[in-house]
């Protein structure tokens, strides 16, 4: 397919372009992949932002845009059917529990198969419901009957795999989001073991009109992604006022990753990013004396950083 060449793309994401697209033909996707990710983080990294958002919206991306899109997980990012891009399912093409729409080509599942081997991101999140899940875990041997309130919960993942939560191991577990079609997933596989799918916003929590107390553990896998930092400081400084004392708070946040430039052009995907420091100073409304820990740390990758209050 052909692209009108312009001076806002590059010679070499045009190179790349080519030989994503040629890979596609020849049924070997893995290195037009690698070569068209990489473009576009090279191109996104080399002009100013406002210059890059205006690439990413206009029309001379439009033929790769729809290429991409042959990829389940790139379209659905793109198409927002629940109105935000990282919505449950979604999330579930990252884990790998969702199959391709009966839909899909040959050349997209390939796509999607690439994503889930190679991308730094997929590998992340993977890592981040396993980690939960193991925290859960942990806090279950060491407080039996432990409270636990997971935030923005999408589908509840994590649940799965913790064995704590399977065996009904906790006092209590909240599972909250806005999205009820995640709720409804979310009652169905995890009722039986006591977990209460219950429906709020960040919003709700910050005014109150959701009100949690007394947790054990609380935590935010996706939701700071979104969050401006005025905005999540204050949510962080309500989630701890709602542990109780020895109680954790665990948020997490991309630092960074490679395919940044590729949600940004072919999936309409910004989030927030945050350094080392942005991360611990979401805890800048908590007064000091009351946080017994803090611990930052990043994932093995490199790519999700975790900030984790003890009060």
């Amino acid at each position: 397919m052909s692209h009108p060449v312009s001076h806002s793309v590059s010679d070499s994401l045009l190179r790349a372009a080519e030989q994503w697209q040629l890979g596609l033909s020849s049924g070997d996707v893995s290195p037009g992949m690698a070569a068209m990710a990489r473009g576009l983080s090279q191109t996104r990294v080399s002009m100013p932002v406002d210059d890059w958002r205006a690439l990413t919206s206009s029309d001379e991306l439009r033929d790769w845009r729809a290429i991409a899109h042959l990829c389940p997980y790139t379209q659905r990012g793109f198409r927002k059917p629940r109105g935000y891009a990282g919505d449950a399912v979604l999330l579930d093409y990252i884990y790998g529990s969702a199959p391709a729409p009966d839909e899909t080509t040959p050349t997209g599942r390939a796509m999607l198969q690439w994503m889930r081997r190679e991308s730094e991101g997929f590998r992340s999140v993977q890592w981040r419901r396993d980690y939960f899940a193991k925290r859960i875990d942990m806090l279950a041997a060491e407080r039996p009957l432990a409270r636990v309130a997971s935030i923005a919960c999408g589908h509840f993942r994590e649940g799965q795999r913790s064995a704590a939560i399977r065996q009904g191991a906790l006092g209590e577990v909240i599972a909250l989001d806005h999205d009820a079609e995640s709720l409804e997933v979310v009652a169905s596989d995890h009722s039986a073991f006591g977990v209460k799918a219950v429906p709020g916003s960040v919003r709700d929590l910050i005014t109150g009109k959701v009100q949690l107390a007394d947790m054990d553990l609380i935590y935010a896998a996706g939701l700071y992604d979104y969050l401006p930092q005025p905005f999540a400081k204050r949510l962080t400084s309500r989630l701890f006022d709602s542990l109780r004392p020895g109680g954790t708070l665990i948020v997490a946040n991309f630092v960074q990753m490679w395919e940044r430039g590729w949600m940004e052009a072919f999936m309409d995907w910004w989030l927030i990013y945050r350094d080392h420091d942005e991360i611990a100073s979401l805890a800048d409304e908590i007064d000091e004396a009351r946080i017994q820990q803090r611990h930052v740390f990043t994932d093995p990758s490199g790519c999700v950083g975790y900030l984790e209050l003890k009060k």
